[in-house]
């Protein structure tokens, strides 16, 4: 059988049809408007058409794997909407098992954060803010035992961060200097309750951790050394999490006031801990990078340009350090 999909990618824009010419593009604001708004629906169909061809095409035994790898693409091609569709499309299909099924609620809850953390309307934000609150609860509710539900957890508290972050910069805006303490007070409420759920989460899973065997059979507790080791990748995260809100308190308060010093103090500090735990990992050379941005505000030049050296002298023969 021989598939074909009626529209191409042009510079990653659907061309309309062969031999357009920029000449034949309309002349008026709004038929040029509507024009790309048409380009862009195209675009969604020659995704979504793509997606369903592929997930075809990779029959049953490869299905999740191309699943996978398809909902990464789009996500990192910035089509947060287009890969919500995909997801709405492959929700019943016979091609996913039902792990696969399961996880979708997460996944949906983190392309509707990235679409939120790109959108500039404080509106379009909080509504997609809202939805990925509620996916991640449907997906904590129904998947209680899932090991992704601690994920889950954590990404409600990036939820109140968000939140937060969207009332400090409508602090910022002139329209807003009759209200602007009033919301830094509201987005700082919020990132104590994102702190409180990344240390409880920090302090929960290093727990979980520990609640494991020191020694385990590598042969017969495969599983539970799995486990073990994301309790641990899990509860980093969760400190750095914890490390990064107290940075961003720090900017509800005004420049080089005794408060914002305090909380700036206490993110180093925490990031400190992590680069001493941790200085061999990808995530320890992350949180020296964060802790010297934080000296670097508190005003000592001298000890963050010493911790800025540290990352610039990572080894660069592993992708992830490069990209760091």
């Amino acid at each position: 059988m021989r598939l074909h999909l009626s529209c191409g990618l042009v510079g990653g824009i659907p061309a309309t049809r062969a031999g357009t010419t920029f000449a034949e593009k309309p002349s008026t604001f709004a038929e040029k408007a509507s024009t790309w708004a048409g380009f862009v629906a195209m675009r969604r169909v020659c995704w979504c058409a793509l997606a369903i061809v592929l997930a075809l095409a990779a029959g049953r035994a490869n299905a999740v794997e191309q699943y996978e790898e398809f909902l990464r693409a789009l996500t990192d091609q910035g089509l947060y909407d287009v890969a919500l569709e995909y997801i709405d499309t492959m929700r019943g299909s016979p091609l996913l098992n039902e792990a696969q099924k399961q996880q979708m609620p997460f996944d949906e809850g983190r392309l509707l954060m990235r679409a939120a953390q790109a959108e500039r309307d404080s509106s379009a934000k909080a509504k997609l803010l809202d939805r990925a609150r509620d996916r991640f609860n449907d997906f904590i509710k129904a998947n209680a035992s899932n090991p992704l539900a601690a994920n889950a957890e954590m990404e409600l508290g990036n939820v109140l961060v968000e939140r937060a972050k969207s009332l400090r910069e409508q602090a910022t805006r002139p329209a807003n200097a009759a209200k602007k303490d009033a919301l830094m007070l509201q987005a700082r409420e919020l990132f104590q309750q994102a702190q409180k759920v990344f240390d409880e989460a920090d302090q929960k899973l290093t727990a979980k951790a520990k609640s494991f065997p020191i020694n385990l059979d590598k042969k017969k507790e495969q599983d539970k050394i799995e486990a073990r080791e994301k309790a641990r990748q899990d509860a980093l995260m969760a400190h750095i999490y914890a490390a990064g809100v107290l940075y961003e308190t720090s900017k509800t308060y005004p420049l080089g006031s005794a408060e914002q010093k305090k909380l700036l103090q206490q993110a180093a500090d925490k990031h400190g801990s992590t680069y001493e735990k941790h200085r061999k990992k990808v995530a320890g050379f992350f949180a020296r990078l964060s802790q010297a941005q934080c000296y670097q505000e508190l005003g000592d030049l001298k000890k963050a340009l010493g911790m800025y050296e540290d990352v610039l002298n990572l080894p660069d023969d592993e992708e992830a350090f490069r990209r760091l």
